[in-house]
This record gives structure tokens, sequence and C-alpha cells, in this order.
């Protein structure tokens, strides 16, 4: 099983687990939807439920976007949550702040094959697409695996 975590709506698939060629994927849209630093906690419902397959996860993609909205927070959280299973994380990162959330990436002893940055020019970032990409490579790499 895969998950994809971010703040913002996903256009295409409902919250909750579908399947994709024979892979789970949990899909957590409006993850801390009030994007505010304050507001990041482990007790947010789709925080708690992706917990709830933290030893099955195989992958994890967090989308993580302006510092405002408590990108920095939501590194450190997932960098707790999943610490002795840091390699599961994978970060979706927008250009927004991006040095900060590097530095703080790097700092967590997040490698850089864990994380990706990408530029849209939008207000409100489209990590959907990016994020799809990870989640069709990933469940390739699986297919391929067994």
């Amino acid at each position: 099983m895969i998950a994809l975590v971010s703040y913002n709506d996903c256009p295409h698939f409902p919250r909750g687990i579908t399947v994709i060629d024979g892979i789970e994927v949990l899909f957590l849209p409006r993850t801390f939807p009030q994007k505010k630093s304050a507001l990041v906690s482990a007790d947010d419902e789709n925080c708690r439920l992706l917990m709830q397959y933290i030893d099955i996860l195989d992958g994890v993609n967090i989308f993580v976007g302006k510092k405002s909205s408590g990108s920095l927070e939501i590194i450190s959280l997932f960098c707790s949550l999943f610490k002795s299973k840091e390699e599961k994380l994978f970060f979706t990162l927008c250009d927004h702040d991006e040095p900060e959330k590097i530095q703080l990436l790097s700092s967590l002893g997040i490698g850089e094959k864990q994380w990706v940055v990408f530029k849209d020019g939008h207000t409100q970032c489209k990590e959907w697409y990016w994020m799809y990409g990870w989640m069709m490579y990933t469940i390739k790499e699986s297919i391929m695996a067994e």
C-alpha cells in the first residue's frame, strides 16, 4: 500500500483506498486543511487514518506547500511519526520557501532521493500531477518486484 497526502483537494480520486493495477493507494486530501502552522497535528483525522496503516505502507508521498501553510511543521511531524521508518517518506515540494524546506529535510536526515521540487507558477500549487507520477512509478516498481 502507498499513500498520498495533501492539504488541498484531490482531483479524480476520493478520500480513502483505491486499487490501481492491483496496488492499494490511500488518498488523503484535505489533511490539515486550515493551512495554518499552529494547526498541524497528529490529531488530524487523515493523519490518524494514515497511522493505522503505518506497518503495511510501502511509501508515503506528502505534499509540502508554503511555509505560511505549515510546511515546516508538516515535514517535522511526518519525520517524527515515521521515526525509524523514514525510508517510506517522499516529499513533493513546491518552490515556495524552497531553501527552508530543503534545509529542514536535510537536518532531519531526509536525503535528496526522498523529495522533489516542482515549479508551476500558480498561486495554489497543482501538486497532484507530480504526486500521480510518483504514484504510478511506485506502483510499476511494486508490480515488477513481485
